[in-house]
């Protein structure tokens, strides 16, 4: 008899109409037809001659050729025993830091200085995005930067204005702040992404024009991770706000820019007293599996969720938000896409955001 070994870092996870294969160690992922995780489900336990009884000999080429496909994609292999020595995946999830990651705003009258560097190491945050809406000088970002050459972060993003590149300028930017990480152009003329310096640093240059925060939670296949940080994470917290915290372009500290309730500005309060506050918290618990069509969704650990613009359908009993992400066009009940901003169920949120400006310009 021959088996069907399926590798532990190959995750099922089932949606309503389609079921999604993460690999976490190639950070891939394959969407198949219900029926395929079900053959796969029962192949753990069985051998192929077994499933083929089980199913039909009419059927036979049908799971062939599925098994076919899930070899050639490095998901699986054949043995003449269920292996058992496969290692189990790992999926605990937890962080040193007190806050990961942290989203800092910025333009020509941004407050940073370095008491609140101080203040982010103190939370022991490991990864910053800095974000520019307006064409800003090159000075205040190397201004800023120079602020994190002895702190704790490892590694920053930089979303800037297209206005700003020049390859000379920010090669000497990288060479001079080896935190950077990545640096997104927007507004740029044309879509590209290619590795630079040394392939130390990430340069992508999108056309979409991204005019403030209302441009946050988009959902879509290119947002997409299939790694095993964020999967963990996602089983027990919410895969967006979890130790997320932000400082808009005004000084107020957030969960997220995009996000109305704000618990204090830097220029009155550090950030380890705005974490105190008992509100602040409230969204890190709140998982895909407890939000609304979300929940029955294959791609819900793999996607960031978004409370910020919301479908405004369901508020639970303990206050929290659990509607769908107002910016997301899948349908897991047809495994179907659509533009978001067209739906008719979704115009009246899209008035409580103001965002038919927003929508017309993008």
């Amino acid at each position: 008899m021959k088996y069907l070994n399926v590798f532990s870092n190959c995750i099922l996870v089932q949606g309503s109409k389609m079921t999604l294969i993460c690999d976490l160690q190639l950070n891939n992922y394959f969407q198949i037809p219900n029926d395929l995780g079900e053959i796969i489900q029962f192949l753990k336990e069985s051998s192929i001659e077994q499933c083929i009884n089980f199913y039909g000999s009419e059927n036979e080429v049908t799971i062939m050729s599925y098994i076919k496909f899930l070899i050639n994609n490095n998901l699986a292999f054949i043995d003449n025993r269920i292996v058992l020595e496969l290692p189990k995946l790992d999926l605990a999830w937890d962080s040193y830091s007190k806050i990961t990651n942290m989203v800092i705003e910025i333009d020509d009258n941004s407050f940073v200085e370095s008491k609140i560097i101080k203040s982010i190491d103190e939370l022991n945050v490991d990864a910053i995005d800095i974000i520019s809406y307006t064409e800003i000088s090159i000075e205040l970002i190397n201004q800023i930067l120079v602020l994190f050459h002895d702190s704790k972060v490892s590694s920053i993003n930089l979303f800037l204005h297209y206005s700003l590149w020049n390859i000379k300028t920010i090669d000497k930017l990288v060479k001079n702040n080896v935190r950077v990480n990545k640096i997104v152009f927007h507004s740029s003329p044309y879509d590209n992404k290619q590795d630079n310096f040394n392939n130390s640093v990430n340069l992508i240059f999108i056309k979409k024009v991204i005019l403030s925060c209302l441009n946050c939670g988009d959902v879509s296949p290119s947002y997409f991770s299939s790694n095993i940080k964020l999967f963990s994470e996602s089983q027990v917290h919410n895969s967006c706000l979890n130790r997320k915290m932000s400082i808009d372009s005004n000084g107020n500290i957030k969960n997220c820019p995009s996000m109305s309730k704000t618990f204090g500005n830097i220029r009155n309060i550090t950030l380890q007293n705005a974490l105190n506050h008992t509100e602040f918290k409230k969204y890190w618990n709140l998982t895909k599996d407890s939000i609304d069509i979300c929940k029955d969704c294959e791609f819900r650990y793999i996607c960031t969720d978004c409370r910020a613009y919301t479908e405004q359908t369901n508020i639970n009993n303990e206050g929290l938000d659990i509607s769908k992400p107002l910016k997301c066009g899948y349908d897991p009940y047809t495994g179907a896409w659509e533009e978001w901003s067209i739906n008719p169920l979704k115009q009246q949120a899209i008035q409580y955001y103001g965002m038919y400006d927003f929508i017309k310009k993008s």
